[in-house]
């Protein structure tokens, strides 16, 4: 069976094949590229669909086009962080972190072998109830799990978070930039016995079938289920490997820039940028047992890294009878190192006499950064309201675009001075990657500047909720 995925900033075809299995003991998936580029994306710039390679309001818009540092001033943000949570994996972490007991034991399996047991042997109404409200109990977990975490066959979940904190100055046309990008993700692979149990579709109640789906969903549940027990005891004989497995990746990049722009004419700028990129990568199966804590889990065993220079490009044109100005960046010019992990664990799989054996699973993966070019218009609908374009990846590297459609972005912000000097307020909106974005900015005595969004995160395929913290001048 195979578990595919998008994960990390670009496109991971995670594919884990497991079955059916033959005399050897150890299964190896095809490599799958992670792609990562160490640019920084902004709050800001997510609110507005991500349309920034010619719309730079502030000096950090050097991370998407260096040209836009010939916009001479000197600024200073002493600190500034950034962070998000998509919404579907809020509720994977408290199922985890609750039903942590029930991992460790996959007491579930029991539970719904004991209720088709009794239900086998059930001789009166009662018995039957008491019985049906036994599996009820096992599937309700099963139900869970698969809602909240481990998703459909044709559509599993990924789950993640991502922390970047950040420190940048510009003076004059020279911009500097340190940050740190965290990024985790995760799915939890099933194995071949709950994917056997998924695949019966299970009912979250079965008070509601007749009794001859009963009896049929009951044989159904115990064919798939009794290889798992000791004929005698009937305890489980596999519980650490019948139990999903959650895999996780990880990264964690720090980036120093030093970038420079300047106008070759009054209407044509240019910049560059030079990036010392340190990565480091985690890929690890996270054990039931650390379930309470899987946030922290997530945070470890960064054994893999790789240091590497690469070079960003821009150039930035304003026709001035309209104030529209086009923006053009080729960014990651010089390929960083690749980084090349494998995640091992252990499942139970299917032989080829549909017989369960314990297998060792490798999934290899290889982490590299894709060449990108961008370009971008903006115009000034009025002076305080500004609409954008963006075509990125035009050469087609990154693979998380399926199509040239999903690289065409659009965006707006309108900002207003709510309180001359103490109050501002931008109301932003969107399109990336065909889905809507919205975002808001608050920024108080143009010393703390608060942004907000809400927008489609690629890696999970779900909306999350973006927040970032600026204080500077």
């Amino acid at each position: 069976m195979a578990l595919s995925h998008a994960l990390m900033c670009g496109c991971l075809a995670a594919v884990v094949v497991v079955g059916p299995v033959h005399a050897q003991s150890v299964v190896t998936a095809d490599v799958s590229e992670v792609q990562l580029s160490p640019t920084r994306d902004d709050v800001k710039a997510i609110g507005m669909g991500n349309t920034q390679v010619a719309n730079g309001k502030t000096f950090n818009a050097m991370q998407y086009n260096p040209a836009l540092l010939a916009r001479t001033r000197t600024a200073i943000d002493v600190v500034s962080v950034q962070a998000n949570l998509p919404l579907n994996s809020f509720d994977a972490f408290a199922f985890l972190r609750d039903n942590a007991d029930q991992f460790r034991s996959a007491s579930f399996i029991t539970t719904i072998d004991a209720g088709v047991r009794a239900l086998g042997a059930a001789q009166t109404p009662d018995q039957e109830a008491a019985a049906i409200r036994q599996i009820n109990g096992g599937l309700s977990f099963l139900s869970g799990l698969g809602d909240k975490v481990i998703g459909s066959a044709d559509n599993p979940k990924v789950h993640g978070f991502v922390v970047i904190p950040a420190v940048q100055v510009q003076v004059g046309n020279l911009g500097f930039s340190l940050h740190s990008t965290l990024r985790s993700a995760f799915v939890t692979y099933p194995g071949d016995v709950l994917g056997a149990l998924y695949a019966l579709r299970l009912p979250t109640d079965l008070t509601s079938l007749s009794q001859s789906e009963l009896i049929d969903l009951s044989t159904k549940l115990y064919n798939i289920i009794n290889p798992l027990l000791d004929p005698t005891t009937h305890e489980l004989r596999y519980p650490q490997q019948v139990i999903p497995k959650t895999v996780a990746l990880s990264y964690m990049d720090v980036v120093g820039t030093v970038g420079y722009g300047f106008q070759v004419f009054p209407d044509l700028s240019v910049g560059a940028n030079l990036k010392l990129v340190n990565r480091r990568v985690s890929t690890r199966v996270i054990n039931s047992d650390n379930y309470k804590d899987i946030l922290s889990e997530l945070r470890k065993d960064f054994e893999s890294s790789a240091t590497g220079v690469t070079l960003d490009l821009g150039g930035l044109y304003r026709l001035a009878s309209t104030g529209t100005e086009f923006g053009i960046s080729l960014q990651n010019m010089i390929p960083l190192p690749r980084i090349s992990p494998t995640a091992t664990f252990n499942s139970v799989a299917y032989d080829e006499n549909h017989t369960l054996q314990v297998v060792e699973v490798h999934a290899p993966f290889e982490f590299t950064s894709p060449f990108l070019v961008n370009i971008g218009v903006t115009h000034p609908i009025l002076s305080n309201w500004d609409a954008s374009f963006d075509w990125v990846d035009m050469a087609q590297q990154d693979d998380q675009y399926p199509s040239t459609m999903a690289r065409l972005r659009l965006g707006t912000e309108f900002r207003l001075d709510a309180i001359p000097q103490m109050l501002g307020l931008a109301l932003r909106g969107g399109v990336e990657n065909r889905k809507l974005a919205g975002g808001v900015g608050v920024n108080l005595f143009r010393v703390v500047q608060i942004d907000g969004a809400y927008a489609w995160d690629n890696i999970v395929e779900d909306y999350a909720v973006y927040a970032q913290v600026r204080v500077g001048w």
